[in-house]
């Protein structure tokens, strides 16, 4: 039986750090990446707490100059960086990974922004994803018109969020490539499930050990998993991170647990030997619904449920 007590936890998984709040039977991250926000109901260029996220700063824009990007999650930076757009970028957020050269101002973390930074900085344009703190969002309704909103919570948004950023920035034509990159990866591991008569192999994902939380049906790793060829346990469950019990994890009677935490001494003894621990960069790059989700993470899911076959 899941079991879920009430308790506000801060969990550093990864270099990330994703504070989960369970209460009242229900469990709701505030700071996500991949599908880490139950409540959402945000789409691409959405509105949130009022902001229109799609407004059109002018109705035509000189492509002949270098769009000047204030990037405040690490899913848009990782995007901008894969389209060659990581010059464009004036400023970011503490969790974006960038090039150490890359000499520009960190304004922001999940729990606050630097106004008075980002106010003397020079932007065409604000971007962020709409599991950022929304009260921090609120706090931006001054640059409406620049203020970008994107939802990462699948394949399919991402694409379409490296396209719009694209046709933003003038790099339309190398955000289709890497789109269309993407697309060939989920096409050909697709292409090989259908081919291949196996049966899928269970898999439990972890994401910390105290107390046992793992990865639900709607979470991104869990169609990481699908993709790769294997069965999410708790495919069923449409609570992204759930925190179960030791005996609740041994009867869905897993073949492989994926752990996306360096620590796993507290998993049931048994489900030890079957526990494939990523790399902390295939950990971070599965935190976040990215370009690296496909080129890093991925393939680490699919080697593991491949070597648990042989």
């Amino acid at each position: 039986m899941i079991t879920v007590s009430p308790f506000i936890k801060t969990l550093a998984a990864t270099k990330r750090i994703v504070t989960i709040v369970i209460a009242s039977g229900l469990i709701t991250t505030v700071q996500a990446s991949d599908d880490y926000n139950i409540n959402s109901a945000a789409q691409p260029s959405t509105t949130v707490s009022g902001i229109s996220a799609s407004a059109d700063v002018s109705t035509e824009q000189d492509t002949s100059r270098e769009i000047k990007v204030i990037s405040l999650t690490p899913e848009i930076s990782d995007i901008l960086v894969s389209i060659g757009a990581e010059s464009s970028l004036v400023a970011a957020d503490v969790n974006s990974e960038l090039n150490p050269d890359l000499n520009i101002p960190r304004i922001a973390d999940y729990y606050s922004v630097n106004l008075e930074a980002l106010s003397a900085t020079k932007f065409d344009y604000i971007m962020v994803n709409s599991d950022f703190n929304n009260l921090i969002i609120s706090k931006l309704k001054k640059f409406e018109k620049k203020l970008k909103i994107y939802t990462f919570s699948n394949t399919k948004e991402l694409l379409q969020n490296i396209r719009e950023i694209g046709e933003l920035i003038n790099k339309s034509e190398k955000a289709a490539e890497v789109a269309d990159h993407i697309q060939n990866i989920t096409a050909s591991l697709i292409s090989r499930n259908h081919a291949s008569n196996r049966k899928p192999k269970n898999v439990a994902v972890v994401i910390w050990d105290r107390p046992l939380m793992i990865a639900g049906g709607t979470t991104f790793l869990s169609h990481a998993v699908e993709l790769c060829g294997g069965h999410n346990v708790f495919a069923d469950i449409d609570v992204k991170f759930p925190v179960v019990s030791g005996e609740k994890l041994l009867l869905t009677g897993p073949d492989l647990i994926i752990a996306l935490t360096d620590s796993y001494q507290h998993l049931p003894q048994k489900l030890q030997s079957k526990t494939h621990t990523l790399t902390t960069d295939e950990q971070n790059s599965l935190m976040k619904v990215s370009p690296k989700s496909f080129d890093i993470g991925i393939p680490a899911i699919c080697r593991a449920i491949n070597s648990s076959i042989e």
